[in-house]
């Protein structure tokens, strides 16, 4: 497409994302308000700070997320090869969907019987992403580690752990909380998608 017609459209697209998140979100938590609630929480929702810079800036991390969730709540409703595909096309921003894949992938080796085709569809959906890509522009994984490389030393990021505690005790307590949170994983593996103990660590 041509650039200015997608520089004009993005933002209503990734507006409707944003909202159509909301929806979604809350029948994977069985949670069904009344129209006018649902209204409600869709525009704090969309108008939050979070979502208007992103939309302000058209920035793809809206579509992630609006993939992320709708591969839980594919998975909520055992659409397991769906869900896989989502997955895949959520990695554009990889450091965005690499927890949620880890949190998938151990649900998945929780029962690997009745949940391999998650697994497979994501492998296959991935491929073919990775090979259009490289018959479209040969050699762009590369491009894009140079480009992650840079992207580092003129915008470099933080957390917020490490602006408040410090770089090291901020690394440390980051560490302490994300492997909290894969052993949390680890111990529900085996939960049912429709539990709420899988909505929960998929929230967390």
């Amino acid at each position: 497409f041509d650039f200015t017609k997608v520089h004009r459209w993005a933002p209503m697209v990734l507006g409707l994302l944003a909202a159509l998140c909301v929806p979604m979100s809350l029948d994977f938590l069985r949670w069904r308000p009344p129209w006018a609630e649902l209204l409600a929480i869709t525009l704090f929702t969309v108008s939050s700070p979070q979502i208007a810079q992103g939309l302000e800036h058209q920035q793809l991390a809206i579509l992630v997320g609006f993939l992320s969730i709708a591969a839980a709540w594919c998975v909520r409703r055992n659409y397991l090869a769906t869900a896989g595909s989502l997955l895949a096309c959520s990695t554009l921003k990889p450091q965005m969907a690499v927890f949620p894949l880890c949190f998938f992938f151990l649900w998945i080796i929780g029962d690997w019987r009745t949940r391999w085709k998650l697994f497979a569809s994501f492998v296959a959906t991935l491929a073919i992403l990775i090979g259009a890509g490289e018959w479209i522009l040969p050699g762009w994984i590369g491009f894009f580690l140079e480009g992650a490389a840079a992207y580092q030393k003129y915008f470099p990021t933080t957390s917020v752990l490490r602006m408040a505690l410090g770089d090291t005790m901020g690394q440390v307590l980051g560490g302490i909380i994300v492997l909290t949170f894969l052993l949390f994983a680890w111990r529900h593996r085996r939960a049912r998608a429709d539990s709420r103990e899988f909505a929960n660590l998929f929230a967390a």
